[in-house]
């Protein structure tokens, strides 16, 4: 049966038995049907059956911008959308001025990372030397391969001038350190990220939470998107993109840091 590539992985739990039970009875998803999908949905109730509604029309609207199907099946289905509390985006103005108020490069870089790739504090103390490749022009994160904007790998090559000459000897393995542990092997705490942007009047959070905001504006709400650019589970994909309206066509052009100045 044609799927998406990774789409059983990007989707989860809600779309696992539905996929199941077609793939007994049909070779092709250009099959399935909006009955076919009802009934699917009949025995679910509750917050179960609008995941599962959520991630239906997530797939087969994103099949149809691919040309992979000429119908969309679940456009008819009825149900109120998921509304979580509104995930708001940070304001423009004070997004633009971020890497200004901030001097030295790893601080810069720390809001980059949050800001333009979503990391959270956690994801961005366990990066290592070895997770940077500025040839191929690529940042391991999460087990995720991510390709790095100008932006960033700019910031990324002046950190890394600035870590040499601070600690030359250092055997941390650990991309950002600090006083604190540039004698040793471990990694910086959440503290030191979190430091990082104090003063600025929003946190490390604020900054992933705007980036996954945009990208669900940018992608027309398509949760499959943000799961495969940013790893993010389907709950927390659905909850970014259930206020923003069906998925649309999807882009394949890198991510873009458009407001956080230069």
């Amino acid at each position: 049966m044609t799927q998406t590539p990774g789409s059983r992985a990007a989707l989860g739990q809600p779309l696992l038995a539905p996929l199941a039970s077609w793939a007994a009875g049909y070779e092709s998803l250009r099959q399935v049907t909006t009955d076919d999908l009802a009934a699917q949905l009949a025995p679910l109730t509750g917050v179960t059956r609008l995941l599962t509604l959520s991630a239906m029309r997530s797939l087969f609207s994103t099949l149809k911008a691919r040309r992979m199907l000429f119908t969309k099946p679940a456009a008819r289905l009825t149900g109120r959308r998921i509304q979580p509390p509104p995930v708001l985006p940070l304001d423009d103005g004070l997004r633009a001025g971020l890497l200004g108020q901030r001097h030295d490069p790893a601080e810069r870089l720390i809001v980059l990372l949050a800001g333009v790739h979503a990391l959270r504090p956690a994801d961005i103390c366990a990066l290592t030397l070895d997770d940077v490749n500025l040839a191929a022009g690529t940042l391991l994160a999460g087990g995720r391969v991510r390709p790095l904007d100008r932006l960033t790998a700019g910031h990324l090559r002046t950190w890394l001038q600035a870590r040499h000459a601070r600690w030359p000897a250092t055997a941390n393995p650990h991309l950002l350190i600090n006083r604190s542990t540039g004698g040793g092997l471990q990694p910086v705490n959440r503290g030191y990220i979190h430091a990082a942007v104090h003063g600025l009047g929003i946190t490390a959070q604020n900054l992933r939470a705007g980036r996954l905001h945009d990208e669900a504006q940018t992608s027309g709400g398509d949760p499959l998107r943000l799961a495969h650019l940013f790893g993010l589970s389907d709950p927390t994909a659905i909850r970014y993109c259930a206020e923003i309206g069906p998925p649309g066509q999807n882009r394949d052009d890198e991510m873009a840091p458009r407001t956080l100045g230069r």
